[in-house]
């Protein structure tokens, strides 16, 4: 499943399975940052006991734990994925010459622990469930907290998308038709792949299929951007006609990588582990 440039097709050339397993492996670490590094992580660091860590989701005993140390413990998974997403900021500008391996799995490292970061809020405040509405639980006004967790989400929400376009648009190409095209492939590819993913790490959960849908929902609506952002790349702040578009070989690594990251999230933490 190889997309290779013919005398009729100057596309260049992606080898969609490698992107598949790229994406794979940066939706899949975000989750596991998200719920890991960040909820449980923050646990440990209050009067919280581990109980349960899964895909989707993560139990603790917190009847010992004070209030603030409840609202940390919702705040620290966006708060994870936000240091993340700068930190493969910083690091994508770093390795400018890296493979074009290395630089997409930074890109999309960034995009979907930033994109999953400045989305909670936004969808907390929407729906009023999830890790912000725990974090602004019983404060009053109520519909202040709930307006400000939107209007927050939003504005930092189109930040980070466009902060992710401008970096990836010096990789698509140096005409504007080119880069829409390279643009559209890779980040509608990746959305769809690393979205399944992440996602199918859900299906054996203990919880039920409610879980399945709550993941879901979660995980192709924080990067929804994905599917819009290359309508943008039209615009002058996007355009940049000096780098030749980025273009993926077959990656044997990077496919067992993301097959053995794939099967540990779908039976290992899927099921859950519990302390």
């Amino acid at each position: 499943m190889t997309e290779q440039p013919t005398s009729t097709n100057t596309k260049p050339h992606i080898d969609v399975w490698t992107l598949a397993a790229i994406a794979a492996v940066a939706f899949i670490l975000q989750n596991i940052l998200h719920e890991g590094l960040g909820h449980a992580g923050a646990c440990l660091t209050v009067q919280c006991k581990p109980l349960a860590l899964s895909t989707s989701y993560f139990q603790g005993d917190k009847s010992q734990t004070s209030d603030w140390g409840i609202r940390w413990i919702a705040f620290a998974g966006s708060f994870v994925n936000a240091i993340v997403g700068l930190l493969c900021w910083w690091l994508l500008r770093i390795f400018r010459k890296a493979s074009a391996h290395l630089r997409l799995f930074l890109w999309l490292s960034m995009t979907v622990n930033l994109l999953s970061a400045a989305g909670y809020p936004l969808f907390s405040g929407v729906l009023g469930v999830g890790d912000w509405a725990n974090m602004v639980k019983g404060w009053q006004p109520a519909w202040l907290w709930r307006t400000g967790n939107i209007l927050f989400g939003l504005v930092i929400y189109m930040l980070c998308a466009w902060l992710c376009l401008k970096e990836l648009s010096p990789m698509l190409g140096r005409t504007e038709e080119e880069r829409i095209a390279h643009g559209n492939r890779l980040m509608m590819w990746s959305y769809l792949f690393g979205g399944a993913a992440a996602t199918i790490g859900a299906l054996l959960n203990p919880v039920g299929f409610g879980m399945i849908l709550t993941s879901a929902a979660s995980t192709f609506g924080a990067n929804s951007a994905l599917t819009w952002m290359p309508n943008l790349l039209e615009r002058e702040a996007f355009k940049s006609g000096e780098h030749a578009p980025i273009e993926l070989t077959r990656s044997l690594p990077w496919l067992i990588a993301a097959t053995l990251l794939t099967l540990v999230h779908i039976f290992v933490l899927g099921p859950s582990i519990h302390f």
